[in-house]
């Protein structure tokens, strides 16, 4: 996966994990803008609606148009704090009343919305008001994951249909909300897979997250997983040269860092592939993942405030991570 694909796959990595990090504690919410200023928003329609799928997982279709030739329909399952998104940005349809997508040898989604009832959304940093409208969608939802870990085949869901508006947002201002706590990060990555532990400090709880990405013709399919361990489960020399893992439940095995590499046999369940290798893997140990790491999801996302609203797949699927 390379190309526009493959930064898409960064930009929702970035989004999942500052997501996490951020409902953890590790770092603080961006703080209110100022009065300084007003930037004007765009339209939209973003359209949600959940299903039960088998063995207990969370099926969401998430749809969203972005701009007159901008639209991405993601299909999403979630069990516990492993995820996998299936996301389609060609041959959709996707309006206020209808979503239509075919995801191939995973599925299909057809659907139209009927309303029941609508509310007036306001953010007190805008002038104007998104519409949020909620009912029924009827047609079809088709979704069969991998080895069938999750299937379902529904033609009802409850959801709704939210309307941006047309307003004009504060910019300026201060750009965190305080100080901020910097963790000290264990990040490791290939083409396709990136790994990252992180704890504030010594004897704190550590947060160990996996994101593969991968490609099945014209769907991209983003995997992850969550975990919070007890604090040996992610150690660290005091000057950052050395450091060992030994993650919790959807992680297994041990690794060690040194000389700019993670070895060891340390592995990740995902969902719909099973295990995958974190190790070999170059890596890099540095206080709030640091800009010479060659895994630079924290960096570029930013340790004081999440990825900005307008990045599609950010504003998608961030909603979905259950921290």
């Amino acid at each position: 996966m390379s190309g526009v694909g493959s930064e898409m796959g960064r930009t929702v990595a970035r989004a999942l994990l500052v997501a996490a990090l951020l409902a953890l504690g590790f770092v603080p919410p961006p703080a209110p803008a100022s009065a300084a200023g007003f930037t004007p928003s765009f339209r939209g329609v973003s359209i949600r609606a959940h299903i039960e799928g088998s063995n207990g997982y969370d099926l969401r279709v998430l749809a969203d148009r972005f701009g007159a030739d901008d639209e991405e329909v993601t299909v999403g399952a979630s069990k516990g704090r492993s995820n996998a998104f299936y996301i389609l940005q060609r041959s959709v349809q996707v309006t206020a009343r209808r979503v239509r997508a075919d995801l191939g040898s995973r599925g299909r989604v057809s659907l139209d919305f009927h309303e029941r009832g609508r509310h007036r959304v306001h953010d007190p940093r805008c002038r104007g008001y998104d519409v949020v409208r909620r009912g029924v969608f009827r047609g079809t939802v088709r979704f069969r994951g991998e080895h069938r870990y999750t299937h379902a085949k529904v033609h009802r869901a409850e959801g709704s249909v939210t309307i941006e508006g047309t307003y004009n947002c504060r910019s300026g201002g201060r750009s965190g909300g305080g100080p901020s706590r910097r963790p000290v990060v264990l990040s490791a990555c290939n083409r396709r897979l990136d790994y990252f532990a992180a704890k504030r400090r010594p004897g704190t709880r550590a947060v160990h997250f996996a994101f593969l990405r991968e490609r099945d013709g014209p769907v991209a399919i983003y995997r992850s997983t969550l975990r919070v361990g007890r604090a040996g489960t992610f150690t660290y020399a005091d000057d950052l040269s050395t450091a060992s893992i030994d993650p919790p439940s959807a992680f297994h095995g041990h690794g060690d860092y040194a000389d700019g590499y993670l070895r060891g046999n340390a592995t990740v369940s995902l969902l719909g592939v099973g295990r995958v290798s974190l190790a070999p893997l170059q890596a890099s140990l540095s206080k709030g993942g640091g800009s010479e790491s060659p895994c630079d999801l924290f960096t570029r996302a930013g340790a004081r405030q999440a990825p900005a609203a307008s990045s599609p797949p950010s504003r998608a699927l961030v909603g979905m991570l259950k921290p």
